[in-house]
């Protein structure tokens, strides 16, 4: 999809606005620059969701327009229509997809007479004909991006789902700095580092090795964070026995932006062995490119980074994984590893080299 100079030009103002100024600062002017973008009558941001009963949760970050009652929608839904939800919700959690649509995504979850109810007694009644909604996850929990459209308004446009579904990432990335465990610098276009908050000064100081591959490789970081400037720039590092979360986003605008740089850590997953994997793959009679899919999937890779890997396109790649899927017996990477470690004998786990020798990027 091809955005009109102006939507893109929103775009980037959004962006570059939620990452030099604390939304929780200045809700009205958060609102204007998302608004610029997508219009809507009532907007709740950083809605958190509990990840059991998918109830919305009170907490200090959520942030609303004031076009809605919301001690009364918040109390409807959690009295009654949280249920209602769950079986969306729960494929959002495996991940299958991460936004829905009111009234179209419910319709086709739903059975009849719950769609019929929840349109009556609850979007009806808070006079909300069209909403769409994305989910993303933080260290701070899942958070929700609500934004409505009352009786009488028009639906959201495909350009406007995908322009959510662009901003999203950097909504996502300033709920999780709001996380006291976040370290963070900036960086200027050529990747070299202007300031560390203390956090990161300290942990400089402490691991200068590992500062020096930061200052390394930051700048071909930065040129590719500044190739797709819609879309934040994620990296992992493992050095040490942990893994590093990077997140690149820009953070200033004229002819000498910054570059937010900020990350957290991780123990890696202990892998599965390939006597594991190859006991598996015979028991459900794979094809070698579905054990090849495997192997990666179950050490976290996306479906981009395993076409890289293995050298196929992206699409081949989701192919071999649905039928991968459809064999076994399971609709995500979450159960699959579930039914590997409850049907197979786990051998036992062979020794890794030391990241002390060799700090490897992800």
């Amino acid at each position: 999809m091809y955005f009109h100079h102006s939507k893109v030009k929103g775009l980037l103002e959004f962006i570059r606005w939620v990452h030099t100024h604390p939304p929780w600062e200045d809700p009205k002017g958060f609102f204007n620059v998302l608004h610029q973008v997508i219009p809507c009558d009532y907007s709740l941001t950083f809605m958190k969701m509990d990840p059991t009963t998918y109830k919305i949760v009170p907490f200090p970050l959520t942030l609303s327009n004031g076009g809605g009652d919301d001690p009364a929608v918040i109390r409807d839904y959690n009295d009654h229509f949280w249920q209602f939800k769950k079986p969306i919700l729960d494929r959002i959690m495996k991940r299958q997809f991460q936004a829905f649509h009111v009234p179209n995504t419910l319709k086709t979850y739903l059975p009849k007479a719950q769609f019929e109810e929840f349109q009556t007694d609850f979007w009806q009644k808070h006079k909300i004909r069209f909403c769409y909604v994305r989910y993303m996850k933080t260290p701070q929990g899942w958070f929700g991006i609500y934004l409505a459209r009352y009786l009488g308004a028009r639906d959201f446009s495909e350009e406007e789902e995908m322009c959510l579904d662009l901003l999203a990432p950097h909504v996502e990335l300033v709920a999780a700095h709001g996380d006291s465990e976040s370290l963070c610098l900036f960086a200027d276009a050529q990747g070299q580092i202007l300031t560390l908050d203390p956090q990161a000064e300290t942990m400089f100081q402490s691991m200068p090795a590992f500062a020096a591959r930061l200052r390394t490789v930051l700048p071909g970081w930065i040129r590719e964070c500044s190739s797709k400037p819609l879309k934040p720039f994620r990296v992992d590092i493992q050095d040490r026995g942990l893994i590093y979360h990077f997140r690149i986003s820009p953070a200033g605008t004229g002819r000498s932006p910054l570059f937010r740089v900020s990350w957290t850590s991780s123990k890696p997953e202990p892998p599965l062995p390939a006597s594991v994997l190859g006991a598996f793959a015979l028991q459900y009679r794979l094809s070698p490119r579905e054990r090849d899919v495997l192997a990666c999937a179950v050490t976290g890779k996306q479906m981009k980074e395993m076409a890289q890997q293995l050298g196929l396109a992206v699409d081949t790649v989701k192919e071999y994984l649905g039928s991968l899927y459809h064999k076994v017996g399971v609709d995500g990477r979450g159960p699959l590893v579930a039914k590997i470690l409850s049907q197979v004998a786990f051998a036992p786990l062979t020794t890794l080299p030391s990241p002390l020798d060799n700090t490897e990027l992800l």
